[in-house]
């Protein structure tokens, strides 16, 4: 069993008892534009025996929070509630940065007035209640479709070509990409699998061989046997 309830302002504080930076968590606006921390895209709210499953931007605030209601579904040792952005900044020890993910629907295919209604209120809360917080964004809305196992493609282009979430970054001044790393390395299987022979062939007394153990060799094997499968 867990101890704590995960995106909570119970679990954020705990994590302040360690030796931490930052605490990651998601971040989705319901349909009345208040941005709450949950990862799911659909939350499971109710009382005993009277479950409701709700998509979290489809509802508003007060329908997922209803009085005397929790969400369900949680086994763990300390409870908590839905909690807001902005309670977050508020009740959340001040040495914790916050890694913001933008949680968006990964089978919907968002109008850019669409995202940027949902981003203006995030900003709007972080710029109001930030105050010296340190604050990062990040998101897998780009994450390219076939950077895996290659079994999923998305209607947005962007999403299924590494050069096209490149592409977004540069032009939009982004400051890194969040991938599956298997989506970068395959375009390089050739370069590794030549390193990889290199190392295994024996050499002579008087050249230099890269340390390296059977640990690390075997690491370098596999990846290439996963690569050339994809």
């Amino acid at each position: 069993m867990k101890s704590v309830k995960e995106n909570s302002i119970l679990s954020f504080n705990k994590a302040a008892d360690y030796v931490v930076d930052y605490v990651e968590f998601d971040v989705q606006v319901t349909k009345d534009n208040v941005p709450v921390i949950f990862h799911d895209d659909e939350i499971i709210t109710g009382k005993e025996n009277n479950d409701m499953y709700m998509t979290i931007s489809e509802r508003k605030f007060a329908e997922i929070t209803l009085d005397g209601w929790k969400i369900c579904k949680w086994n763990v040792e300390n409870d908590d509630s839905l909690c807001t952005l902005h309670e977050a900044f508020q009740n959340v020890n001040s040495s914790l940065g916050f890694n913001i993910e933008l949680k968006l629907d990964d089978y919907f295919v968002y109008q850019d007035e669409q995202l940027v209604d949902r981003l203006c209120e995030i900003l709007r809360v972080v710029l109001g209640y930030a105050k010296e917080r340190p604050v990062i964004f990040s998101t897998f809305l780009m994450q390219q479709g076939l950077s895996g196992r290659g079994t999923e493609t998305y209607t947005d282009v962007r999403r299924n070509s590494l050069d096209e979430v490149v592409k977004l970054c540069l032009e939009n001044g982004l400051q890194g990409i969040v991938s599956d790393v298997r989506g970068v390395l395959v375009e390089f299987v050739g370069e590794i699998s030549e390193v990889v022979s290199d190392l295994i062939k024996p050499v002579k007394e008087e050249e230099e061989r890269i340390s390296f153990t059977q640990c690390k060799f075997s690491f370098l094997q596999n990846l290439v046997s996963e690569l050339t499968q994809h």
